[in-house]
C-alpha cells in the first residue's frame, strides 16, 4: 500500500515558503465564514465505498497529501489522497500467530510502512502487510542511570482526545516516560528506532510548581507532544507553557506561550487535589495537540474554550468552541482561527495548505474535508 501512496510523490510541487508565510501574517483582519465564503477556503467530498468511515476520529499527520484515517468497527487504515480526491485504499490489520492486535489508534505512516498505537502496545507494520513484523510493549519499566520509568502513561486515565499520532524526531519515535509512584507524574521522553530499539533516555525534571499542578489537575496530566526536528516540545493541556526540549543536550526550557483563552493555567476552582473530575476536565478550557507545519514553519496549537453546561443547556459534543492558534517557530503568537462549528480540531499539514476534517454524521457515501491555502486569521 506504501508503493501506492509513493507514487504521488512526484506530484508534490516545491512550495513557495516566503509567500504563504507572508500571506499568514497579512490575513489578520476578521473573516465571515457563513456559507463558504472565504475565498481561500475549498469545500471537499471525497466518494467512499461502504466499507470506509465518513468520519475518522483518530487520523495520523499527513504523509504527503494522503490521509491515514483508524476505522475502529474494522480495526483498519484506511487511505486518501487529499489533492487527488480520492480513496487509496484500506489495510485491515490482523493479528500475527505469536501478536495480538488491539483496537487503538496513534497511527504514524511512513514510506517504510505504519506504526500503530494501542494503549499498552506499540506495532509496526512493513510495507505490504497487514500483520505486525514488530511489536513493543507499553506497559513495562524502563530502566536508565540507576532510575526506574514507565514507558507509558500506566495509571493515568483520560477523558481527551484519543491518542495522538507519534511524533518522529529525526527517524526516531518519540515516546513520554513516567514515574513509579503516584500521581505517575511525566519524567521525561525516550526516543525508539524503527526496530523498536531504545536509543536515548532524557529525564526531565520539574520545578515543584509544576509538580503540584500536575498533581491537581488529575486526568490533564498526559503532556503532547510535537517536534520541530531541532527540538521536542511538550505541552499539557491545563497550562499555556510548553517545554522545549534538546535531546541532544538534556537542556530544557520553559516558554511561555498565551493561548486566546489561557494565560498561565486554567481555572484551578474546578479541581481538587487527588480526586478525578470527569465533568472539570472536559468542559474546562484546556490545551490539545501540537502540529508543526514545516512548509510555513509554524506550529499549531489547539485550544478549547472553556464552556461549563447552563440549567436545561443540551450541551453539543463539542464541549465548547475550538480555536487553531497559528505560532511562529520561535513561539510567538502571529494569531488565531476559530475552527467552523463542523470542522474536527487537528490540522492536517500539506505542502500547499492545511486541510482540516469535517464532522458528517448524515452521508455515509462521502468523505468531508475543509482546505484551507492560508488560515484567516484574528
Amino acid at each position: 500500500m506504501i508503493s501506492i501512496i509513493l507514487r504521488f510523490l512526484c506530484r508534490v510541487t516545491i512550495l513557495r515558503r516566503c509567500l504563504f508565510f507572508l500571506a499568514l501574517l497579512v490575513s489578520c483582519g476578521p473573516h465571515s465564514d457563513d456559507n463558504n465564503t472565504i475565498n481561500n477556503k475549498e469545500v471537499i467530498s471525497i466518494p467512499i465505498s461502504d466499507n470506509f468511515s465518513n468520519t475518522y476520529s483518530v487520523a495520523s499527520d499527513n504523509f504527503n497529501e494522503v490521509f491515514a484515517g483508524y476505522f475502529l468497527q474494522r480495526n483498519s487504515i484506511d487511505l486518501i489522497d487529499l489533492k487527488m480526491k480520492e480513496s487509496l485504499g484500506q489495510v485491515q490489520l490482523q493479528s500475527s500467530n505469536s501478536t495480538t492486535v488491539t483496537q487503538g489508534g496513534g497511527l504514524t505512516i511512513t514510506a517504510k510502512g505504519y506504526y500503530y498505537k494501542t494503549h499498552n502496545q506499540l506495532f509496526y507494520f512493513p510495507e505490504g502487510s497487514n500483520e505486525p513484523e514488530l511489536n513493543y510493549p507499553l506497559n513495562s519499566e524502563l530502566s536508565f542511570g540507576g532510575e526506574t520509568f514507565f514507558n507509558s502513561a500506566q495509571g493515568i486515565v483520560s477523558v481527551l482526545n484519543d491518542i495522538s499520532p507519534i511524533p518522529l524526531f529525526q527517524d526516531h519515535l518519540v515516546l513520554p516516560m513516567f514515574s513509579l509512584e503516584k500521581p505517575f507524574r511525566f519524567a521525561g521522553v525516550y526516543l525508539l528506532s524503527d526496530r523498536f530499539e531504545v536509543k536515548k533516555v532524557v529525564p526531565i525534571d520539574l520545578d515543584l510548581d509544576f509538580i503540584e499542578n500536575l498533581a491537581l489537575y488529575e486526568g490533564l496530566q498526559n503532556p503532547f507532544i510535537s517536534t520541530d526536528q531541532n527540538h521536542i516540545y511538550f505541552q499539557f493541556p491545563f497550562t499555556s507553557n510548553v517545554i522545549k526540549l534538546d535531546p541532544e543536550s538534556g537542556n530544557k526550557e520553559m516558554l511561555d506561550v498565551p493561548g486566546n483563552f489561557i494565560q498561565g493555567r486554567i481555572d484551578p476552582s474546578h479541581f481538587v487535589k487527588g480526586e478525578y473530575h470527569a465533568r472539570s476536565i472536559r468542559y474546562s478550557a484546556q490545551f490539545w495537540d501540537i502540529v508543526w507545519d514545516p512548509f510555513r514553519e509554524v506550529f499549531y496549537r489547539i485550544e478549547k474554550e472553556e464552556h461549563f453546561d447552563e440549567n436545561g443547556e443540551r450541551i453539543n459534543t463539542r464541549r465548547g468552541d475550538h480555536w487553531i492558534n497559528v505560532i511562529s517557530q520561535d513561539w510567538e503568537v502571529l494569531g488565531h482561527f476559530k475552527l467552523p462549528d463542523d470542522h474536527l480540531a487537528r490540522p492536517y499539514v500539506a505542502e500547499n495548505g492545511i486541510y482540516f476534517q469535517r464532522s458528517n454524521s448524515d452521508n455515509e457515501s462521502e468523505l468531508r474535508f475543509a482546505f484551507y491555502s492560508e488560515l484567516p486569521l484574528k
